[in-house]
């Protein structure tokens, strides 16, 4: 279950990429939220009824972020024939990481990392 810390870290490592809405004219944050959202919300039409300890709001920032690292991490993880079989904000992501390394470094200061990486993810589902 999620707590009222866990939830606040959640949105302040989501904000804390603010920078990335105003780059180019693409809000990179706001797509890859976006299509966060939409694919939570597909995922719970698939299971109805069930109850979930994150909304679709918290979960979308949660993948945002955590996409957004791991792109970071490892920006050559998938290449052009993995593009059907993986989602397509995680190629945003890793799009945003290699042309925007820099930006990424700065919104990092504003976080602990390290805590946001020892969320799991389960856990703050269960209710």
């Amino acid at each position: 279950m999620i707590t009222t810390a866990q939830k606040k870290l959640i949105s302040k490592a989501f904000n804390s990429f603010r920078r990335l809405d105003n780059i180019t004219h693409t809000p990179y944050r706001e797509e890859l939220f976006r299509l966060e959202k939409d694919y939570e919300k597909r995922h719970r039409k698939t299971f109805l009824g069930r109850s979930y300890g994150l909304s679709v709001s918290d979960s979308a920032k949660y993948f945002t972020v955590s996409h957004l690292l791991d792109a970071y991490d490892k920006p050559d993880t998938y290449d052009v024939s993995d593009y059907l079989d993986v989602k397509k904000s995680i190629f945003v992501a890793q799009a945003i990481a290699l042309n925007y390394p820099d930006v990424l470094e700065l919104a990092f200061l504003e976080f602990d990392r390290s805590e946001f990486e020892a969320l799991d993810y389960c856990k703050l589902m269960e209710v």
